[in-house]
C-alpha cells in the first residue's frame, strides 16, 4: 500500500492526558506504523502493544520540567491538575462537592522534550494533550520543535478556569503565529451558571472545547507529501472528512495517482450506519423540514455535562 510506505512505520502521535487510539477505526487500519506515546501518571490503557508499531507507556505526570510535583486529585477526577482552581470558580458553577480536593499525589514528572530526546524522535504527527489547565504551557515547552508537528488537538477554555491558565484567544494567536490553523472543534462544553433556577435551564456558558490546529505545510519541503499524507489521515481519523478530502484535491497534482487513490478511498470510507444517516440527511437538507429539525436538535445538543455523576447534567 502506498499509504503505508509513506508512514514507514515512523506515523508518531503523543497522547497526553486520555487514550485516542484504542477508539479509532482509521488509525487502527494503520496501526502497524504507528508509533503511540501514552503520557499518562493515573490512568490505565487497554491497547494493545502488538496492534501497534511501538505502544510506549509513560507512567509518569506531564509538565514543563522534570522532577517531583504536587498532584491534586479532586472529588470528580477529571479535574485533578497540578494546579489550582482560580478563586471563585467553582461558586460560579456550584461545584463545591465534585470539585473538593481529596489528596495531593506526589509525582515524578517528566517533559516532551525529555520524551522525545530519549526516544530520539525529530518530530510529532499528532499531538493531542488533555492536562487540565497545562496545555498551553506544554505547547510552549516545545516551541522549537512546532515546525515538526503536523496537528494539535488541545482542551482550551473559553474562560480560564486554572490558576495561570490562558484563554483560547492567546493560544490561538500563539499557534496562529506559528504557521497553525485553527480548523474546528471536537468537543464542546457549556455549564450552567449557579443560579436559582439552575436545574430547570438547558443551557450554559461555553467554557471549554477540544481545539483543533492544522500546521500550514510549505510544499517546498522536501517532507511535504508525507506530512500532507499524515495530515489527511489524522483529518480523517478526527470526523474532518471535508477538510481531508479538501487537502486531498487541493494537492491532486503533487501526488502519484496510486497515493492520490489510496487517499480517496480512504476518505470515502464509513460505517453502514454513517452511511445511512449520511443519505439520510442529505435528501432532508433539501427540504422545508430541515430548519424545524435543526432547531430541534440544537435544543437536544444544548446542555452542559450529559454525566449522571457530575452534578450539572441535563
Amino acid at each position: 500500500m502506498e499509504i503505508s510506505k509513506i508512514l514507514n512505520k515512523n506515523f508518531v502521535i503523543f497522547d497526553i492526558g486520555s487514550s485516542f487510539a484504542k477508539s479509532n477505526k482509521i488509525l487502527k487500519k494503520y496501526s502497524q506504523d504507528i508509533c503511540y506515546f501514552e503520557i499518562d501518571a493515573l490512568s490505565v490503557s487497554d491497547i494493545k502493544d502488538q496492534k501497534l508499531y511501538k505502544n510506549i507507556k509513560i507512567r509518569k505526570g506531564i509538565h514543563t520540567v522534570i522532577g517531583p510535583k504536587d498532584f491534586i486529585e479532586r472529588q470528580y477526577i477529571e479535574t485533578s491538575s497540578f494546579l489550582d482552581i482560580r478563586p471563585g470558580m467553582i461558586e460560579q458553577y456550584g461545584m463545591d462537592y465534585h470539585f473538593k480536593e481529596v489528596k495531593k499525589i506526589a509525582l515524578e514528572c517528566v517533559t516532551v522534550s525529555d520524551i522525545l530526546k530519549e526516544y530520539n524522535l525529530n518530530h510529532i504527527d499528532f499531538l493531542k494533550t488533555d492536562v487540565e489547565g497545562l496545555d498551553f504551557d506544554i505547547i510552549q515547552s516545545i516551541e522549537s520543535m512546532l515546525p515538526k508537528v503536523n496537528v494539535i488537538k488541545s482542551e482550551i477554555r473559553f474562560e480560564p478556569f486554572y490558576e495561570s491558565e490562558k484563554p483560547f484567544y492567546i493560544v490561538c494567536q500563539y499557534l496562529a503565529n506559528h504557521g497553525f490553523e485553527f480548523i474546528n472543534f471536537s468537543v464542546l462544553d457549556e455549564w450552567k451558571l449557579s443560579t436559582k433556577n439552575q436545574s430547570k435551564f438547558r443551557d450554559g456558558r461555553m467554557v471549554m472545547g477540544d481545539f483543533i490546529f492544522f500546521r500550514k505545510l510549505n510544499t517546498d519541503d522536501s517532507n511535504y507529501i508525507v506530512d500532507l499524507t499524515k495530515q489527511i489521515l489524522i483529518a480523517k481519523s478526527l470526523n474532518l472528512n471535508s477538510y481531508a478530502e479538501y487537502l486531498l484535491e487541493t494537492n491532486k497534482d503533487k501526488l502519484s495517482k496510486k497515493l492520490y487513490c489510496e487517499l480517496e478511498n480512504t476518505i470515502a470510507q464509513f460505517s453502514i450506519l454513517e452511511s445511512i444517516l449520511n443519505s439520510i440527511f442529505a435528501l432532508i437538507s433539501k427540504t422545508p423540514f430541515i430548519h424545524p429539525i435543526r432547531k430541534s436538535l440544537k435544543y437536544l445538543y444544548q446542555r452542559s455535562r450529559i454525566n449522571s455523576f457530575f452534578p450539572q447534567g441535563l
